[in-house]
């Protein structure tokens, strides 16, 4: 006998890369203590799905690897998405005295009654090694919504290697292969790559 209902659907795999249209599908706390943010496409040529994660531990001062300008950065792009769904005033209120109070609160504040319905315009790029893992870019803006809109666009700087910081076409489109090896300027690190931190939060 066949029973679709025992048949897993085929889902619409990862979004691609570039200013998509979603939603802020939730927000969840990981069994770990990461930050993740759950966005889906809604438009048909779109429509896969985006995690990106917030480490804890890059808000670790006694992480070995932690630097204070990468986690001040990271503290910005939160309060960006934030920004994208609540009023300033609201805004200010979350605040926490670590990384897991912090998340907490942020989680809380963007619960599906604040994001569910609301359309979002994202900007991701592809990681500095790979044509397939998405990030949100390190600097600049990234999200917008008609609640507090943004003007994004894909910028065309690149770095020692050739390659677009704002990268959504494949290495092998500039001439550079996936090993190419680590990145060559500072400006290359990966996001969110586990490895740094921020002291305060809320400032």
């Amino acid at each position: 006998m066949f029973d679709l209902s025992t048949v897993e659907s085929a889902g619409a795999g990862a979004l691609k890369a570039g200013i998509a249209k979603v939603t802020l599908e939730k927000v969840e706390v990981s069994e770990s203590g990461d930050l993740d943010l759950f966005f889906k496409g809604i438009e048909q040529s779109n429509p896969g799905s985006f995690k990106p994660r917030f480490w804890a531990n890059n808000f670790d001062p006694s992480d070995p690897m932690y630097k204070a300008e990468d986690a001040d950065n990271l503290v910005k792009q939160l309060k960006q998405v934030l920004e994208a769904f609540l009023d300033n005033d609201t805004v200010s209120t979350i605040k926490g005295a670590s990384a897991a109070e912090f998340f907490a609160a942020f989680a809380q504040a963007l619960n599906p009654g604040v994001t569910a319905g609301v359309e979002v315009e994202i900007k991701s790029i592809l990681k500095w090694n790979s044509d397939t893992d998405l990030v949100i870019p390190k600097y600049g803006t990234f999200i917008s919504t008609v609640f507090r809109p943004r003007g994004l666009k894909i910028g065309d700087k690149v770095d020692k290697r050739g390659l677009p910081y704002d990268r959504i076409l494949p290495m092998a489109d500039y001439g550079v292969s996936a090993d190419a090896g680590a990145p060559k300027a500072a400006g290359d690190a990966p996001f969110g790559g586990g490895e740094t931190a921020a002291p305060a939060f809320g400032s």
